[in-house]
């Protein structure tokens, strides 16, 4: 997946993480970054779309975005 918006990662506006997801059967999930950063997302248009909520719990951070799968 390609993360942008408010912040330029890299020059190719992309950058890889590791962690894990778990993805539902009503398409819902969740995702585990470093450092404990949490993003809970629904999958819609087929698969092409992830809207998430993230919840950073030791900075009181709470972001939000999409990812569209170009």
């Amino acid at each position: 997946m390609n993360f942008g918006g408010g912040i330029i990662l890299n020059a190719s506006w992309s950058a890889t993480f590791t962690g894990t997801y778990t993805v539902n059967a009503n398409g819902t999930g969740t995702m585990t970054l470093p450092g404990d950063h949490r993003r809970h997302f629904v999958i819609g248009d087929g698969g092409r779309q992830l809207k998430y909520v993230g919840t950073d719990p030791t900075g009181g951070i709470v972001v939000g975005g999409s990812m569209v799968k170009q």
